[in-house]
């Protein structure tokens, strides 16, 4: 073999591997996050990748686990918002902002409930007390290939009183052998064509209501339905803020 071909074959044979290795380092070895960035670093990165953040300070560092941490923070214009950030590739990344810290979930494995987290950071009076998240499927009555099916009414509730207008917390575990039973049951009856877990079909939602110190609904006393960013491959499901009408009409 001339040298010349034998210089770029092995070349080429040098590029291969290290690109195989380059693979293999960024996505099968999974290293010891890093140190967390500092409060500007947070705040750098945040007004970086979402002007619309406009991110003055930092309120918290909130950890989740060892690979996912919240961050609430405060606007340039006193606004109270919140970001989602994951180990991730090797480094610590955004996943998800919302500048008004309503709540949501986030569902770090979506294929696990244990893994899903109520997050919220509130701009609000120092009336607010109490916050109540809820698990809704209203009941079903469907027919498929001739064979009918009904799923009666599920309404879970769950409440936490605010030491602070910022937090996390776990859905109950109770709730998540009912979340995997819904996803089981729309995996089984619904066609695989037509199925997907978050479809309208399914008819299950979370929401919210929050309660000031009278123990009286709060949300006039809140700023909500901001700015949000999303990261590649983060599960975040917005929560339907309720009023006292429509929790008696979904708890009948």
């Amino acid at each position: 073999m001339p040298y010349k071909k034998r210089v770029s074959l092995a070349l080429l044979c040098v590029l291969v591997i290290s690109g195989m290795l380059a693979i293999i380092w960024l996505y099968m070895i999974d290293p010891k996050p890093d140190s967390f960035p500092t409060n500007k670093q947070l705040i750098n990165q945040m007004n970086e990748i979402f002007s619309q953040a406009d991110a003055k300070g930092v309120q918290d560092i909130v950890p989740i686990d060892k690979r996912h941490k919240v961050v609430p923070y405060f606007s340039e214009e006193g606004d109270y918002g919140i970001s989602y950030w994951e180990w991730r590739l090797h480094k610590w990344q955004i996943v998800y902002i919302d500048t008004t810290g309503e709540p949501s979930l986030w569902k770090i494995d979506k294929s696990d409930p244990s893994t899903y987290y109520f997050v919220w950071n509130l701009q609000s009076s120092n009336q607010l007390r109490s916050l109540k998240f809820f698990l809704i499927r209203d009941r079903q009555f469907y027919s498929v290939d001739g064979e009918e099916t009904y799923h009666p009414k599920i309404k879970l509730e769950t409440k936490v009183k605010l030491k602070k207008l910022y937090g996390i917390m776990p859905i109950p575990e109770k709730w998540s052998p009912v979340v995997k039973s819904m996803k089981q049951i729309g995996t089984s009856e619904y066609p695989i064509s037509i199925f997907n877990e978050d479809a309208p079909m399914n008819n299950m939602f979370y929401g919210w209501v929050p309660f000031d110190q009278k123990g009286q609904e709060a949300i006039d006393l809140l700023k909500i339905n901001g700015d949000s960013y999303y990261g590649d491959g983060v599960n975040i499901e917005e929560l339907m803020i309720l009023g006292k009408e429509e929790i008696d009409v979904l708890g009948n």
